[in-house]
């Protein structure tokens, strides 16, 4: 009988201390993938946000399940990854997914409606489009909202180290995606080609004359720069060129 007893206090033990054991399905967690962007062809600053929620849809209000944020957020198509307690998932409800960019705590772009998303294949990335918030849309003036063109744009650094104040270099885009400028001695055109903020500068020539060593360094310099030139954000009146890697190879500042 005592034996029978201690069988039965052991299994009841087991079955006790099982029911406090967390299951894989309780411990797993629930990881949301994907990417954000916008159509509009403009970049943004450096201290942007990018912020995701994972929502409730069944609600009214929709109810918040899950945040995550990058910053800074670069540029898009900008990246993301949302893991969410598989606990809070309650069985029969509607998901879906809103995100927002805002810089100083103003939204530029959002997802005008939750983005539906399968909780049961949560592995397959997402791709949510965003649009202009119209009340709350970046500056208009072209060297703060992020267009390039129309503006004349003077050379302030080159590689991490300061333009010669002696010298002047400068850059205009114009409507016809042709570019002009001058490296300090010669004047120069070609092309330059936009995909988002992507940037490829083309077909550069510039005239052959002779001037004094400093400018001539420096000229050489920034058309080198633009030949490397992949990318370009802008802040503040500032243009800052960038290489294929994100390296700041040149910077040039709005003329008034």
């Amino acid at each position: 009988m005592a034996l029978i007893d201690r069988r039965r206090l052991a299994a009841f033990a087991f079955v006790v201390a099982g029911a406090f054991l967390p299951t894989a399905a309780q411990a797993a967690d629930v990881t949301i993938s994907g990417s954000v962007f916008y159509r509009e062809r403009m970049a943004l600053p450096d201290d942007a946000t990018l912020t995701v929620q994972l929502v409730d849809t069944t609600q009214a209000p929709v109810g918040v399940v899950g945040e995550a944020s990058v910053h800074p957020a670069g540029q898009v198509p900008i990246a993301f990854s949302l893991s969410i307690d598989a606990a809070r998932l309650a069985p029969g409800k509607d998901h879906g997914l809103m995100a927002r960019i805002a810089v100083d705590g103003v939204t530029w772009f959002a997802n005008e409606t939750p983005a539906p998303i399968d909780l049961e294949e949560p592995a397959a990335p997402l791709s949510v489009l965003l649009v202009r918030v119209a009340e709350k849309s970046p500056p208009e003036n072209p060297a703060e909202a992020g267009s390039i063109k129309g503006t004349a744009w003077r050379l302030s650094s080159l590689g991490g180290e300061d333009a010669a104040a002696s010298v002047v270099s400068t850059l205009t885009f114009n409507d016809d995606n042709n570019i002009s400028g001058n490296g300090g001695c010669n004047s120069f055109g070609g092309k330059a080609s936009f995909d988002g903020v992507k940037l490829k500068f083309s077909d550069v020539f510039s005239t052959m004359m002779a001037c004094e060593q400093p400018k001539m360094e420096q000229e050489a310099a920034f058309l080198a720069a633009l030949a490397k030139a992949a990318s370009y954000t802008v802040e503040g009146g500032t243009l800052t060129l960038r290489d294929g890697s994100g390296t700041a190879v040149a910077t040039l500042t709005a003329e008034p």
